[in-house]
């Protein structure tokens, strides 16, 4: 292994804050980064070395691969992170300087995905189907549903999700604005008792 994967994988062990998801895409993104400085011609860095022409070269390199704009600032933000926990916050640019254009967002395009009852009869396990009908009727992550706690989250008007489980780490409510979802919750805190919607055999 590199030095500077190595360096990485010591960094985040010893700064292991985010949800497991959070940090598994942070550990994917950094060590290709680290890969990717590697090929640019950048051999024997450290995680301590990092700097700002480091930074500049990979977005140069990642325009030239023809990256998305989400994948710029997704990898950015990593960098950010990575500079943080090293004291030099300072070394990453903001997304504006280093010619980063903003996203684009479609408002009128409808995401939403209608569960296949057909479909969702071949799932086996009653908890996994009850977390998919929770991301179907409330919009959830798929990590929101699995930790979702009826006898905690469930406000009566409201879900209250922990930052724990949530993109980004901020909790987020949900209002509960129809007939259907309160009947859901119900259901859910049937299934789960105390705890979450996570299968009992597993973690």
């Amino acid at each position: 292994m590199r030095d500077l994967n190595y360096d990485l994988k010591r960094l985040q062990a010893a700064h292991d804050d985010g949800s497991h998801g959070t940090r598994t895409v942070r550990s994917y993104a950094l060590a290709q980064i680290a890969d990717a400085l590697h090929d640019l011609g950048f051999k024997g860095l450290k995680a301590t070395g990092l700097r700002r022409k480091h930074v500049v070269a990979l977005v140069k390199e990642w325009k030239r691969q023809g990256r998305s704009i989400g994948t710029m600032k997704n990898r950015t933000a990593h960098m950010r992170w990575w500079a943080e926990r090293i004291g030099r916050p300072g070394v990453v640019p903001s997304n504006g300087e280093l010619g980063i254009a903003n996203r684009e967002y479609v408002t009128n395009e409808d995401k939403s995905v209608v569960l296949d009852p057909e479909k969702l009869a071949l799932v086996k396990d009653e908890h996994v189907v009850m977390a998919l009908r929770m991301e179907a009727e409330f919009g959830l992550r798929r990590e929101e549903a699995i930790k979702f706690t009826p006898s905690r989250d469930d406000r009566g008007d409201r879900i209250r999700l922990k930052g724990s489980t949530t993109k980004g780490g901020r909790p987020r409510e949900v209002p509960v604005l129809k007939d259907s979802q309160r009947r859901l919750l119900d259901e859910a805190r049937r299934l789960a008792g105390g705890g979450a919607l996570i299968p009992p055999d597993r973690n």
